[in-house]
C-alpha cells in the first residue's frame, strides 16, 4: 500500500506556570505554547493485517507498544473497530527528554492521520479527547496552532501570531524526566504573578522585543537547574548571543533563546555550533496543518 509521509513539529512553552497539584496527582498549569520548525518525519503504511508496528530511528525512544504513536494508533483501532493495521516509522530529529514534546507530537500526528486514513472522521474536539488519554501535550498538537493552555493540557484558546518568531535552541544532551521534575517542585517557590493575559495582549500587538522578556517564565526551571547547572549556563550564553530572552523548554533540558530577527538568530546559531553539539534554529509555526504540512 502507499506510504504517507508527514512532518511532526516540536513545541516551546513561552511561559509555564504551575498553579497547584490536583487530587488526581496531576498538576494544573497555565502556559502559552507554540509549535516550532524542528520536525520528526513519520511514514504511515496501512496494512490488511490488524498488526500495529512502530519503529523509530533513535535507540533512546521506545519501540513498539511503549511508543506514544503506537498507543495513539491502538486507541483508534480498538475504539472504532478498525480491522486493518498500520506500519509506522519515525525518523527522529526532535531530541528526547528535552521538553520539546516530540513524543506527544508524534502521537498527535498519528491520531490526525489515521483518523483520516481509516475514515473514522472524528471531529477535532473528540480527537483531542482521545489524545488526552495518552498524554497532556497531545491535544495542543492536534489543535495545531499557538495556544493558551490550562488544566493538565487543555487548549483554553487559540492564539494567532501573524508574524515570524525566531528561536535558537540548545540541547545539552541530558534526558530529563518530566514526572520527576514535577514531583520535586515546591509550589511555594513558584511565581505568584501569573500574568498570562498581559503576555497574550503583548503578543497580539507587538513583535518580539525586550518587552517580552519579563513574561518569559518557567516555574520548573528552579528544579531542573538545581539538578543540571549547565541549563542555567546556557540561558546566560544565549543572552550573550543577543537573545531578547532565554528560557528552559518545558521540564528541560533544552534551552531556547528568542531573537528579534532571523539574521540575529542565524548569527547566534553559527556561534553556538562551535560550542554545543545539538543546536537548532527554529521558527514559530502558526498552523501545523497548512499546505506545507500536508502528507505526500
Amino acid at each position: 500500500m502507499k506510504t504517507i509521509t508527514v512532518k511532526s513539529p516540536a513545541k516551546l512553552n513561552l511561559c509555564l506556570y504551575v498553579n497547584y497539584k490536583r487530587d488526581d496527582g496531576f498538576h494544573d498549569i497555565s502556559s502559552i505554547m507554540i509549535p516550532v520548525s524542528i520536525y520528526d518525519i513519520i511514514d504511515f503504511t496501512l496494512t490488511k493485517s490488524p498488526k500495529i508496528e512502530v519503529n523509530c530511528t533513535s535507540s533512546s525512544i521506545p519501540q513498539g507498544k511503549e511508543n506514544l504513536a503506537y498507543k495513539a494508533a491502538e486507541i483508534l483501532q480498538k475504539n472504532y473497530n478498525i480491522p486493518g493495521g498500520v506500519n509506522i516509522t519515525i525518523y527522529k530529529e526532535i531530541p528526547a527528554g528535552a521538553g520539546l514534546g516530540g513524543g506527544s507530537s508524534d502521537a498527535a500526528i498519528t491520531l490526525k492521520i489515521l483518523n483520516r486514513l481509516w475514515n473514522i472522521n472524528l471531529p477535532l474536539s473528540k480527537l483531542m479527547e482521545e489524545g488526552k488519554k495518552i498524554g497532556a501535550d497531545i491535544p495542543f498538537f492536534i489543535n495545531g496552532m499557538p495556544a493558551i493552555i490550562g488544566g493538565i493540557g487543555d487548549v483554553v484558546g487559540n492564539l494567532n501570531i501573524n508574524y515570524d518568531c525566531y528561536f535558537l535552541i540548545i540541547y545539552p544532551e541530558i534526558v530529563v524526566s518530566t514526572k520527576d521534575i514535577y514531583n520535586q517542585l515546591n509550589l511555594g517557590l513558584t511565581k505568584s504573578n501569573k500574568d498570562i493575559k498581559g503576555f497574550v495582549s503583548l503578543i497580539k500587538r507587538e513583535r518580539p522585543s525586550p518587552k517580552w522578556e519579563k513574561y518569559l517564565h518557567n516555574d520548573l526551571e528552579i528544579v531542573t537547574i538545581s539538578k543540571h547547572k549547565i541549563i542555567g549556563d546556557i540561558k546566560v550564553y544565549l543572552k550573550e548571543l543577543g537573545a531578547i530572552a532565554s528560557l528552559m523548554g518545558g521540564s528541560g533540558s533544552s534551552v531556547f533563546g528568542l531573537f528579534a530577527s532571523e539574521r540575529e538568530a542565524v548569527e547566534g546559531y553559527i556561534r553556538a555550533r562551535a560550542r554545543y553539539k545539538k543546536v537548532y534554529l527554529a521558527k514559530g509555526i502558526n498552523n501545523i496543518f497548512n499546505r506545507s504540512q500536508q502528507w505526500k
